[in-house]
């Protein structure tokens, strides 16, 4: 691969899945050790003609002084599941999210052949394996439905969950709330799994319709 650049910097390439809505990453690496990333999502892409791609960059983990500090990085929750679509509608409710809607990217991709329907749902319009829910309130990319900021991706996976979850969400519904907060939830298909209260912390530990735990605080 060649480009412009500073003379000191060598690219990695990290991933490159070059189609619409696919994504990017590359990292330069200074003589010292120091990277510095740059990332992105393919927005159009027409061979020979035009690649159309956003780029998110700056320096991080840079042992060169003269370049800045990189920006936090961006991420998501991702949660192993049976149905994601139920998971999604389940938790949209619980935390007031919005389950994305990709049916701009699903009909873009149908009509260049990048995808069958074999890969969605009945109406077409949502992948069958994987449903995200997103904050409403944070940015939203118009080309594919996908929250740029907070989120939650569900993805289908044949094997069920065996044990406790490692990692967990927690609820801060507050003293004044909590109880009402656990049975709104128990309406939406959750269950109560034990309440802890002891010195410091008072919470109840819940799970939701596919059994994954977390706590109401």
């Amino acid at each position: 691969m060649r480009g412009w650049g500073l003379r000191f910097l060598a690219t990695r390439v990290d991933r490159m899945d070059v189609r619409p809505g696919g994504l990017w990453r590359l990292v330069n690496v200074d003589a010292g050790g120091g990277e510095y990333g740059f990332r992105g999502v393919y927005h159009d892409v027409v061979a020979p003609e035009r690649i159309v791609r956003t780029c998110l960059s700056g320096p991080r983990r840079g042992s060169n002084p003269s370049i800045n500090s990189y920006m936090t990085l961006h991420w998501k929750l991702v949660v192993d599941c049976a149905d994601p679509h139920r998971q999604a509608a389940f938790w949209a409710e619980a935390l007031g999210y919005e389950v994305e809607d990709n049916s701009v990217l699903i009909e873009r991709l149908l009509g260049l052949g990048v995808i069958t329907e074999s890969a969605l749902t009945p109406d077409g319009k949502a992948w069958k394996g994987l449903q995200a829910v997103r904050h409403p309130d944070d940015p939203v990319d118009p080309e594919s439905g996908i929250g740029l900021g907070r989120r939650i991706l569900f993805q289908a996976v044949p094997e069920p969950k065996t044990v406790k979850n490692r990692l967990h969400i927690d609820l801060h519904a507050g003293p004044e709330r909590r109880d009402a907060e656990v049975d709104r939830l128990k309406g939406l298909g959750a269950t109560v799994l034990w309440t802890v209260q002891e010195p410091g912390s008072h919470h109840v530990t819940m799970a939701d319709p596919e059994g994954n735990e977390f706590d109401v605080q």
